[in-house]
């Protein structure tokens, strides 16, 4: 995409976060930094707070840890990789909620919400809402779904994505 693309008051960039994690924030926060001079941009972050509740007692019990890690490889990712992705997409009512109000809040409405996810829970929550959004707000919605590390868990495989953003070739070749 072109700076006068990313610039155009026909576009706002929605830069979709999870204060969980501090790669998420860094990667989010180069982001907006890289942004040319002109764009319009807006932070969202969750207000899910059961994400940041998740994380922070999977980081801090010694057992919920090397659960978690369990489930990061072979038939255990796999089982939990279907449960969370629908759980993910069951939780999207407050995401929606706050994407409406930054589309209220534009006098001249756009015609593209550019959404970028540095966290793949708000990736999966976004790609359930899209389509419905888009029609319902007669907004084009555009998802990209950006890895923040380099680890292929298959969760950062976020279906109803447009672009997913990977930070290796190996990433690139697991997630496929």
């Amino acid at each position: 995409m072109s700076d006068s693309a990313l610039t155009s008051p026909d576009i706002v960039i929605v830069l979709a976060q999870a204060l969980t994690g501090l790669g998420h924030l860094r990667v989010t926060h180069a982001l907006y930094h890289g942004l040319p001079p002109g764009a319009h941009a807006l932070m969202l972050s969750s207000q899910d707070t059961s994400i940041n509740y998740m994380h922070k007692i999977m980081s801090i019990n010694p057992t919920l840890r090397r659960l978690m890690e369990y489930t990061q490889s072979g038939w255990a990712e796999d089982v939990f990789t279907g449960i969370a992705r629908r759980y993910f997409r069951q939780k999207s009512k407050i995401l929606e909620d706050q994407l409406q109000t930054i589309l209220e809040q534009h006098i001249t409405k756009p015609k593209t919400l550019l959404i970028v996810a540095t966290h793949l829970n708000l990736g999966h929550q976004l790609a359930a809402i899209k389509d419905d959004f888009a029609k319902k707000n007669n907004v084009r919605v555009v998802l990209a779904v950006v890895v923040t590390d380099d680890s292929p868990q298959h969760l950062w495989a976020v279906g109803g994505a447009d672009l997913i953003f990977v930070p290796s070739e190996y990433t690139k070749h697991k997630l496929e």
